[in-house]
Order: structure tokens, then C-alpha cells, then sequence
């Protein structure tokens, strides 16, 4: 056997040993994974409170006037102890969420109940939240305290979340009469958009 013989046979056995090597490592690579099927679930959330839970009463207490011929002053008449937390999940069609505020009961003539929220407090909480509407006049109708909020949590307890702030106004003295105890009932709500 020629020499060119000899190694183009060593060159064919070389070529056909580094195949099945190839083959080889390739069958126990493909041994050596695994598979499985992960799934997930994650439920639709809508959380809301108000705090502090143990005592989320609120009293406005107008003051008499001190001299014949003075009105009634509410300037100072505010309540500032209440806040609103919320957790809320992101809906799958993009949509977001609004909390909506809706008063059960009479105000007393004459006068007029405001509510406003602060942008969200910094500290704790993710996400994106939602924008405070400004002075709302309360009323029996739903109205938008909050909104344009995403998947957030905006932290738990007083000083998180949104800050209530409770005013009055007077809209017309012959109305007014003395009231001992207005009670309403406000109902907070967080809506799909």
C-alpha cells in the first residue's frame, strides 16, 4: 500500500472516529436535560382602606362667632387624621383603576362637605399610582377622588397612601339651622376604568 493510500485510510478513520465522537457527546448532552411546566397564577386584586382602621370617625366642629354680626368662620374647620391605602393588580386588558367616593345621608342645608386627597405620600409602596382629582363637593352620586392608578401598593397605615382631607363651605345662611349630629356615611370604592 502506497503511502497516500495509508493516510487518506488514517484520514477516513480519523474523520469517521471524530463523527461518532460528535454523535456521542451530543446523545449524552441531550440525556442530560430536563423539562417541566411552570405555571402561574396570579389572582385580579382590589384592596382599599381607610386608616386608621381602629378609628376612622372624623368630627367638624364649626365654632360660634365670638361678636354679634359675625358670620360663621369654617376656614379653620378641616380634618387632615384619615388616609386612603390601596393594592391593585393590573388588568390584563390595560385598563386602569379609580377609587370613587359616594356620601349616604343629608348634610345639614346651607353648608357643604369638601373632600380632597394628597398626592400619594413617599415611604413604602410600587407601582403606578393614581392622581388625587382635586376638591370634590361630596354627594349621594359616585364621584373620582383617585385616579389613573396601575398595578401599585401604596403602603399600609397612616402617613401611606393618599391623605384625606375633610372641609366645609357655606353656601347659603338662610339655610343653616343648629344641627347636634349630622351622621353620613361615606363609602370608598375602587372601580375598573
Amino acid at each position: 500500500m502506497t503511502d497516500r493510500k495509508m493516510i487518506a485510510k488514517s484520514l477516513i478513520k480519523g474523520i469517521l472516529a471524530a463523527m461518532v465522537l460528535l454523535f456521542l457527546i451530543g446523545e449524552s448532552s441531550a440525556q442530560m436535560q430536563a423539562s417541566l411546566i411552570f405555571n402561574l397564577n396570579l389572582p385580579d386584586i382590589a384592596l382599599i382602606d381607610v386608616e386608621p382602621r381602629d378609628n376612622n370617625n372624623i368630627t367638624l366642629n364649626v365654632p360660634p362667632p365670638v361678636r354679634a354680626g359675625e358670620g360663621l368662620d369654617v376656614s379653620q374647620v378641616r380634618n387632615e387624621e384619615l388616609w386612603i391605602n390601596y393594592t391593585t393588580s393590573r388588568k390584563s386588558n390595560g385598563a386602569s383603576r379609580s377609587v370613587q367616593v359616594a356620601m349616604d345621608g343629608t348634610v345639614p342645608a346651607g353648608i357643604q362637605i369638601k373632600l380632597s386627597a394628597s398626592a400619594r405620600a413617599a415611604g413604602e409602596g410600587g407601582g403606578v399610582f393614581g392622581a388625587p382629582a382635586g376638591a370634590l363637593t361630596l354627594g349621594a352620586s359616585p364621584q373620582t377622588l383617585i385616579s389613573g392608578i396601575g398595578g401599585c401598593f401604596t403602603g399600609n397605615g397612616v402617613n401611606s397612601g393618599h391623605q384625606l382631607v375633610f372641609t366645609l363651605e357655606v353656601t347659603d345662611y338662610a339655610l343653616i339651622e343648629q344641627v347636634q349630629d349630622a351622621n353620613l356615611l361615606l363609602t370608598y370604592t375602587l372601580v375598573d376604568n
